[in-house]
């Protein structure tokens, strides 16, 4: 849904799928609110538990 995303671009996704590019900063912010709100199991269990 973003062809202008290229790798290392942040971009923001619902439902699996990326629906905008985001600057660096934004990406921070919201992973920092995320974490605040305690929302990011998946990502820490993919991290420790690799497929």
């Amino acid at each position: 849904m973003v062809p202008e995303a290229t790798v290392g671009d942040y971009v923001l996704v619902h439902v699996g799928a990326a629906i905008a590019t985001i600057d660096e900063e934004e990406a921070k912010k919201t992973f920092k609110l995320l974490k605040q709100l305690d929302e990011l199991h998946e990502l820490e269990d993919d991290e420790h538990n690799p497929a």
